[in-house]
């Protein structure tokens, strides 16, 4: 007996062949499929396997690719065989009564679209016995880094452009306080839970930014929707959700980042994400007032701080002692770039891979918050670039270009080993204008 199993055709729709004979196809490339080969199999001679994708065009809202990313796997059994997915754990204690749940899913109604209230108070009322989840919350939207003024004093509000969102760049503030039409900021889903603590917990949409469904700019190349972006790093959104599920973790994030030239004097909010209660901010020393979080509020805002160049510190408190420490200092103009992979050591088996970040800062270290440089990459020894990106949901670069534009003050190369060659892999690093860098990878069998 033997069958193929396709772990993932991403959006493809695909067909089998064995030997020129049609096997069967699977319609949705989101899901693993698995065909029986063996009606066409040749015993003892030569079989050939063929898929093929198709990918026909709008048929998504989104385009995230097609191909065979995932692994195919060729099996043979017995005819006489433990079926597939045929093996499945029980137990005596466990009976029909005991084991039935039902379970109500209320999607972004449960914590209320736009301004009608949320929906959790009246299926409880309706169906007091019955376990609900937010199965879907929040849709949030946010590019990292990028801070638009004036700022909402809401805790949740719409896209619109002047009011967290700027259509010329089709970028939307990083403030955290917008969400799509129907959904909300990551505070108002938390106070619809923590007001209905009956609620077994919530879904976000979404963990990472994802190719295609760019709400609410249609003709950028990937959402706003994530936690962290489309290269992996963490928006300002991370830390609230941080400071919410570690409680017991001292952490404190403050933004926006401190480097505004131009606007010197003017009016610029500070926030903090912290696992603490209260806090006193500090800009170049000088107190600007400590604040206690009120109930069902998640993050401590000072609304109405002028801004002057230097250092902006937060102390934030628990219980009334001193709790954690965030600060974030004024840089001056790039000059230097850095490099820092996940882990320096891969091996050489062709799939093992280090992700490697690039950082743009001034002459004294400082991050560059706002640096868009173009960045070169190269490469020496038994390893090969297998992609880039900079998180910016604007850019329609390829993934596979050795040379990007930094978003905000960083970028990420994806490193792979040469299978079965094992040695030193040098990646470095240049832009015009600014130091370059490199660093060692070791590849090893």
């Amino acid at each position: 007996m033997s069958s193929v199993s396709v772990d993932s055709t991403l959006r493809a729709f695909a067909t089998v062949w064995l030997n020129g004979k049609l096997v069967g196809g699977w319609p949705y490339g989101y899901n693993s499929f698995r065909l029986d080969l063996t009606p066409h199999v040749i015993p003892g001679g030569v079989n050939q396997l063929a898929i093929r994708l198709d990918n026909p065009a709008h048929s998504a809202r989104w385009y995230p690719g097609g191909g065979l990313y995932r692994n195919v796997w060729l099996t043979r059994t017995n005819r006489v065989h433990v079926g597939h997915w045929g093996t499945q754990v029980t137990t005596p204690q466990v009976s029909k009564t005991s084991a039935t749940v039902d379970v109500i899913s209320l999607n972004y109604q449960g914590s209320g679209i736009r301004s009608l209230p949320g929906q959790f108070p009246a299926f409880h009322a309706a169906f007091p016995d019955k376990v609900i989840l937010h199965s879907e919350s929040a849709a949030a939207l946010s590019s990292r880094g990028e801070y638009q003024f004036p700022v909402s004093g809401s805790i949740s509000g719409p896209v619109r452009p002047g009011s967290g969102g700027d259509p010329k760049t089709r970028q939307v503030s990083a403030y955290e306080l917008h969400a799509a039409d129907f959904g909300s900021s990551a505070d108002r889903a938390f106070a619809s839970l923590d007001q209905n603590p009956y609620v077994a917990g919530e879904f976000i949409w979404s963990g990472w930014d994802y190719l295609g469904e760019p709400t609410p700019y249609y003709s950028s190349r990937s959402s706003y929707y994530g936690i962290i972006d489309l290269a992996g790093f963490k928006k300002d959104r991370f830390y609230i959700y941080q400071a919410r599920w570690r409680p017991e973790l001292p952490m404190a994030h403050l933004l926006p980042h401190w480097t505004w030239p131009g606007r010197e004097g003017e009016v610029t909010p500070v926030h903090l994400f912290t696992s603490g209660d209260e806090a006193e901010l500090f800009v170049n020393g000088k107190s600007q007032g400590r604040k206690k979080k009120a109930q069902y509020e998640y993050r401590l805002r000072w609304d109405y701080v002028t801004y002057e160049p230097g250092e902006l510190r937060a102390v934030a408190y628990k219980n009334g002692k001193e709790w954690a420490t965030a600060v974030v200092r004024t840089a001056s103009a790039p000059a230097k770039l850095e490099l820092t992979p996940d882990r320096a050591r891969i091996r050489a088996d062709g799939s093992d891979l280090s992700f490697v970040t690039l950082r743009i800062l001034d002459a004294n270290g400082v991050p560059a918050p706002a640096a868009d440089d173009l960045i070169r990459f190269s490469i020496e020894g038994p390893g090969e670039i297998v992609a880039t990106d900079n998180g910016d949901p604007t850019s329609f670069v390829p993934f596979q270009s050795p040379q990007r534009k930094a978003f905000n003050g960083l970028c990420l190369v994806i490193v792979r080993g040469t299978p079965g060659d094992a040695g030193k892999i040098t990646l470095r690093a240049q832009a015009p204008g600014l130091q370059s860098t490199s660093v060692v990878l070791n590849s090893t069998r």
